[in-house]
C-alpha cells in the first residue's frame, strides 16, 4: 500500500526536531507533501539516517486546492496567537478529506471561539506525545500482571511534568479519563505543588518546576510502589530505560518489558545528564509521536481534541487561580455549542 501525504505547516524547531524526523522515519506509512509557514525559506532538520537534511519551506499562499486534492494529514505548528488565522485559512479550503493534526496546547482559552474551525476537517487529533510515551506500555503490563496487587491508584511526578503536558500524562499514568479536581500551592526556593483528583478516587502529585535531568516518577498500587529511583518502601518494583552500547532500546517495569523498533531507537538519541526514566524524555516524546502518527494512518485517531482542550483548561485554572473543579462551565466536555465556545472564549480573556 502506498504511503499517505501529509503537509506540515510550520517550521519552528518543534518542526526541525520532531515533526519532520519523525515523519522521515515512517517511510512506507507517511510521504511529506510539502512544508509551509508564513515566509519562504529553507531550513535544516533532523534526519537520524543522514545527520540533517535541507527542506525547503513554501510560503502559506502556495497551499491550494490543487496541492490539498491528495493530502490525508495536515499538521499545524504554529505559535498559539498564529493557530486562530491558521485555521480560518484553511476553513476556507476543501479540507473535508483531510485528518488535522494540531500542536498543544490547541488553542489559547481566550480563541476557544475558533474551536469549530477544525470541523472542516474529517476528523482532528492533537499531537500530545506524553500519551504515548514507549515507557508507558510496559508500565500498564506490570499492573496488569498483577506484581502490585492491582490497577494504579496514585502517582508521584519530581520534577517531571509540565502543565498541560503534566495532566495528559498523569491521566496516561493512571488511566483516568478525567481531572475532578486541581490545586496548586508555592514552596520556599522557587518550587511549587500540583496535586490532580481523578476518575475513581485516583490522584496525582506533582513537584514543580520541570526538569528532566533530575526528574523522579513512582506510581502506586494497593500493595507496593513502581518508581525510577530507590524508595523505602517495602513492596518496590524499579521502572527504567533498558541501554545497550549507550542506546535505550526499550523500557522494564518490574519484570514487564517493551522493547522499541530500529526506528524508535534511532529516535531517541542520547540522554540528559542525571539518573532516572526522564533523561530520556527528549526521545520519549519523539517516539510517542510517531507512534500517535501510525495510530493515525490506521485510522485508529491519535490525542482526542477535547481532552486536550480540557488538559489546557486545568492548567489555565491552576495558573490563574490555583484551584480547578470540573463543571459544565470549566471543562471542554461541558461545551458543546459554538455560542458555548464563544462565551468561554471571552470569559478567559
Amino acid at each position: 500500500m502506498a504511503p499517505k501525504k501529509w503537509i506540515v505547516i510550520g517550521s519552528g524547531q518543534r518542526v526541525r526536531e520532531a515533526a519532520l524526523p519523525v515523519g522521515w522515519s515512517l517511510p512506507s506509512t507517511w510521504e511529506l507533501a510539502g512544508v509551509f509557514s508564513r515566509n519562504p525559506k529553507t531550513i535544516g532538520a533532523a534526519d537520524t539516517g543522514n545527520g540533517e537534511k535541507e527542506v525547503a519551506v513554501e510560503p502559506l499562499e502556495a497551499l491550494t486546492a490543487a496541492r490539498l486534492a491528495d493530502v490525508a494529514l495536515v499538521y499545524v505548528v504554529v505559535v498559539k496567537g498564529a493557530v486562530p488565522s491558521v485555521l480560518a485559512r484553511l476553513a476556507k479550503l476543501p479540507v473535508g478529506h483531510c485528518e488535522l493534526l494540531l500542536e498543544t496546547p490547541v488553542l489559547l482559552p481566550k480563541h476557544l471561539g475558533h474551536l469549530p474551525l477544525t470541523r472542516a476537517f474529517r476528523r482532528t487529533h492533537v499531537a500530545e506525545d506524553c500519551a504515548y510515551l514507549p515507557c508507558l506500555p510496559a508500565i500498564a503490563a506490570c499492573f496488569a500482571s498483577g506484581a502490585l496487587g492491582g490497577a494504579p491508584r496514585a502517582a508521584v511526578l519530581t520534577h517531571s511534568a509540565y502543565a498541560y503536558h503534566g495532566v495528559a500524562l498523569s491521566k496516561a499514568l493512571l488511566g483516568g479519563a478525567r481531572v475532578r479536581r486541581a490545586r496548586k500551592g508555592r514552596l520556599a526556593g522557587g518550587l511549587s505543588w500540583r496535586h490532580y483528583d481523578l476518575d475513581g478516587g485516583r490522584n496525582v502529585h506533582v513537584l514543580d518546576p520541570r526538569d528532566y535531568a533530575s526528574g523522579r516518577i513512582a506510581i502506586a498500587g494497593p500493595k507496593g510502589v513502581l518508581a525510577d529511583h530507590d524508595l523505602s518502601a517495602k513492596s518496590h518494583l524499579p521502572l527504567a530505560a533498558i541501554t545497550e552500547d549507550g542506546q535505550c532500546i526499550g523500557f522494564r517495569a518490574g519484570d514487564s518489558e517493551e522493547r522499541m523498533q530500529k526506528e524508535e531507537v534511532a529516535l531517541m538519541g542520547a540522554p540528559r545528564s542525571g539518573h532516572g526514566l526522564t533523561v530520556w524524555m527528549d526521545g520519549m516524546k519523539r517516539v510517542g509521536l510517531r507512534r500517535m502518527l501510525q495510530a493515525i494512518a490506521a485510522d485508529r485517531g491519535g490525542y482526542p481534541l477535547m481532552e486536550a482542550v480540557d488538559d489546557t483548561l486545568v492548567d489555565y485554572h491552576l495558573e490563574k487561580l490555583g484551584w480547578y473543579r470540573a463543571n459544565p462551565f470549566t471543562s471542554a466536555r461541558g461545551v458543546v455549542t459554538p455560542l458555548a465556545l464563544k462565551t468561554l472564549s471571552l470569559a478567559f480573556r
